[in-house]
């Protein structure tokens, strides 16, 4: 056990009043080097050169800890805030907005974190609840709340935000983009690719939430 300890006595800094923020940072590549599944409390403190009673202080358990370091990545990685997303520029604004969640879906941190959640499969279902839930579960309810406030404004027709949420969301997640990303698959996607498919996905999901104008009913369809 001394020399497994051993390896992670790497470097420790000084205690200062972002101490929070100093373990986050500091412990996230651990987490990124060896999986969540290996990283315990003592190595964090060793590594750190900080007591395990220090760390308890701000976080419960290896989960919350994890969870806030999700969480901190999430917001390096998705810069756009959809609070400052653009009512009079609809198409520009979720074009804005799928690049940069289809930049954060295939950024190498992301997709390092989610191969290791895959391939421990089983053991690793309460982690990847955590990890599904800090980025995909934070992004999409504050898209859910723009969404209800274009169907308010008639912008779109938005007849289930969170369904609309999650088809937009899905669109990115599960493109063959990212799939050949997360597969290592070459050639790499050009930025003018990604731009492209962002950009066609983007009108595709605004003619499908159009205002409907005058709708007439015709039989066997049933207009919502």
């Amino acid at each position: 056990m001394q020399n497994k300890n051993k390896q992670y006595q790497k470097r420790g800094r000084p205690v200062n009043k972002n101490q929070r923020e100093q373990i986050i940072n500091d412990t996230a590549p651990l987490f990124m080097q060896f999986g969540p599944h290996l990283v315990t409390i003592e190595m964090i403190a060793i590594e750190l050169r900080i007591s395990k009673t220090t760390i308890y202080k701000y976080f419960k358990n290896k989960e919350m800890l994890f969870t806030a370091i999700v969480e901190s990545k999430c917001n390096e990685w998705y810069p756009l805030s959809l609070e400052k997303f653009n009512m009079e520029a609809v198409e520009k604004s979720l074009y804005d907005y799928s690049r940069s969640l289809l930049m954060m879906l295939t950024s190498e941190e992301n997709m390092n974190m989610e191969r290791m959640l895959v391939a421990k499969g089983a053991e690793s279902r309460h982690l990847s609840g955590l990890f599904y839930t800090a980025i995909l579960g934070s992004i999409r309810q504050l898209l859910v709340g723009q969404l209800e406030r274009m169907h308010v404004r008639r912008i779109l027709h938005v007849h289930d935000a969170m369904f609309s949420a999650n088809m937009f969301i899905a669109m990115f997640k599960g493109s063959e983009i990212y799939t050949r990303l997360f597969m290592r698959l070459k050639p790499r996607p050009k930025p003018k690719e990604i731009n492209a498919y962002c950009r066609q996905a983007v009108q595709l999901f605004i003619a499908a939430h159009q205002i409907p104008s005058s709708p007439v009913q015709r039989p066997g369809i049933s207009v919502l």
